[in-house]
């Protein structure tokens, strides 16, 4: 065990250094006044009071080094944090839809899909026609832009192109849907509120120069696997056959897996990674886990053996086959030993998902214990199967958590001790005072060095001001002022040193106002809290100084505390558009904008960036023939 000692050396040089303090005290004393003073040891007045603000200085050194959490925490109650200072990693590390991962976990969140994929639409054609005749028109341009094919008789086609940007969604919808019958009223309106659902994020998060075509149900194809499986004497067959089923089905169309922000973490995952991408509703979707989802394309037998096999209380496989589960020879390529499958390949169309004949397959598959064959019920299999698949869906309904605001401990920083009650007793100056038995003169002296402390009192009791202040200098909120004249509580008789001693804190600060250059002060701050987002706004304010020679700090502060504010906002929808899917009248005077209109207009100091009319006035324009 490592045994805790006192350090013997503890110089650091700084303001927590007494020695270096004093040490540097003198050096001045001795530049400014060595004609007059030459004797620099302890027991000289002047050297007392230098160690006792030596004193009070490494106290302001000290506080100054507690944790930044300690310095922001406002109140004493348990909990409070830094609420309010810093946006937290869900609020400034998230973003809106930018990948085709992004846009496949804002589908996969949504209530009743359990997969989703998104293609690139390539049916869009755009046709480019050339006027035939002499002279355009209104009616007839020189140019138009068509889907259709045919203009004639004044337009001939001269090429085509394909749109960029337009993509397809198509998704697999939840094993509770996928149970009802497809042509169901019920299974009708459930799989209409998912493709409304979609659509509508979609275009909640769309990017720019990207819109959505359509959104379909995947395709299916069929398989069925079946065979001759031998269990351990122990085991329950229907259990077994739940178990090699569902394993099947999760293989062929596995659930895209949740985790919970406390398991990521444990994972190793740095924070940034952990938060990239769309807020979610049910968990964490990380990128591996959506590329382990992807549509299969090749399907092997080996596969399946493997999984049946790793199945507890599976003892051996004595034949395993898969084939098609619908079509003309379906069966019969089952059947037959000449004709096993032992790959099948998929459409490579990208939107055909394998799928289990749950019931052909659990009909088909026999299992034996020993040389005894071991019956199971279909209704029995099919009840428990129902129950395994809800019972691993409900293990990723899970929370989209946030990291815990750091917690710090109040501490007192602005209390000041006066350091004329470290003086010694004989001094006068501490809270008894002197005898009454000494002369007038005596008092007077020692009131006199009272008022001349007092001076150096109220600059550290300012310096312990502005550190309680921490929080408000680094925050977004503008503000009043920069400068605060900290209490002087305890100085005894200070009625007799200053005129008014009820105004004298409210005086203090109206001087302190006075030199407080507020606007630059905090501009400053706010351009150190930008800059931590690598911003910059100062060349709004130059470029209005230079063009316009006037001084815009104020205005400046205004923009700048706003960008603070809505940086959450702008950094996550930077690339997203504006929404129109419920229509363009719908969008206008609002703020529904893209994010990078949103964004250029605080970086030029555009206040409202709302879409709307940008002058009350109107204007016809009359042709004239």
């Amino acid at each position: 065990m490592e045994s805790k000692l006192i350090p013997k050396h503890t110089a650091t040089n700084d303001d927590r250094d007494f020695n270096f303090l004093r040490r540097k005290g003198l050096e001045h004393i001795e530049a400014m006044s060595r004609k007059l003073w030459t004797d620099y040891n302890s027991h000289d007045p002047g050297v007392t009071i230098l160690e006792a603000l030596c004193y009070a200085i490494t106290d302001l050194g000290n506080r100054i080094q507690f944790p930044i959490r300690d310095l922001l925490t406002k109140t004493k109650q348990e909990g409070s944090g830094l609420r309010g200072n810093f946006p937290t990693a869900k609020s400034i590390l998230t973003t809106s839809a930018v990948s085709e991962a992004d846009y496949r976990k804002l589908t996969i969140d949504i209530e009743g899909v359990k997969n989703a994929f998104i293609h690139i639409n390539k049916d869009q054609v755009i046709h480019r026609h050339c006027l035939k005749k002499s002279e355009a028109d209104r009616e007839d341009p020189w140019g138009k832009l068509s889907y259709g094919k045919d203009h004639s008789p004044h337009y001939e086609k001269v090429n085509s192109f394909a749109l960029k940007g337009l993509y397809d969604i198509t998704f697999e919808p939840d094993h509770d849907i996928q149970l009802l019958d497809k042509g169901s009223e019920e299974r009708k309106n459930r799989i209409g509120e998912i493709k409304r659902q979609i659509v509508e994020r979609y275009h909640a998060n769309r990017n720019l120069c990207e819109d959505l075509v359509r959104v379909e149900e995947v395709s299916y194809m069929d398989l069925l696997v079946c065979g001759d499986v031998e269990i351990e004497r122990t085991a329950n067959a229907a259990e077994v056959m739940t178990e090699i089923i569902f394993r099947v089905k999760e293989y062929l169309s596995p659930t895209v897996k949740r985790y919970t922000l406390e398991e990521l973490l444990e994972q190793g995952l740095a924070v940034e990674s952990v938060f990239d991408g769309p807020v979610l509703q049910n968990g964490f979707l990380p990128d591996e886990e959506l590329e382990k989802t992807a549509i299969r394309k090749e399907i092997y037998l080996s596969d399946f053996i493997r999984i049946v096999t790793e199945i507890p209380g599976v003892k051996s496989i004595r034949k395993l086959k898969m084939g098609p589960c619908s079509g003309s020879g379906a069966l019969s390529d089952i059947e037959d030993k000449t004709r096993q499958k032992w790959k099948i390949c998929l459409p490579d169309d990208e939107t055909t998902l394998p799928r289990l004949c749950s019931k052909a397959s659990i009909t088909r598959t026999n299992l034996f214990k020993d040389v005894v064959p071991v019956p199971v019920s279909y209704d029995t299999v099919s009840e428990m199967l129902n129950e395994r698949i809800k019972t691993h869906e409900q293990t990723i309904s899970l929370s989209y958590d946030d990291l815990p605001e750091p917690q710090g401990t109040y501490t007192d920083t602005e209390t000041y001790r006066s350091v004329q009650n470290e003086l010694p007793q004989l001094y006068g100056t501490g809270e008894n005072g002197l005898s009454s038995s000494l002369p007038p003169e005596r008092h007077a002296a020692a009131r006199q060095l009272k008022g001349y402390l007092l001076f150096f009192d109220q600059i550290l009791a300012s310096y312990f001001g502005h550190l309680r202040n921490t929080g408000s200098m680094l925050s977004s909120e503008i503000g009043s002022g920069t400068y605060t004249a900290g209490s002087v509580s305890d100085v005894a008789d200070i009625d007799k040193i200053v005129q008014s001693p009820g105004n004298y804190r409210a005086s203090v600060q109206e001087i302190l106002e006075n030199y407080d250059e507020f606007n630059n002060r905090k501009s400053h701050f706010l351009d150190h809290l930008l800059a931590r987002f690598s911003e910059n706004m100062n060349e709004y304010a130059f470029a209005m100084l230079e063009n316009f020679g006037e001084d815009l700090t104020s205005a400046a502060l205004w923009h700048k505390s706003n960008l603070l504010e809505e940086y959450p906002e702008l950094s996550a929808n930077r690339a997203r558009a504006f929404n129109f899917h419920n229509g363009a009248d719908s969008a206008w005077n609002t703020f529904d904008v893209s994010g990078f209109q949103h964004r250029i207009a605080r970086l030029l100091g555009i206040r409202n960036y709302s879409r709307r009319d940008l002058t009350e006035g109107y204007t016809e324009a009359v042709e004239d023939d």
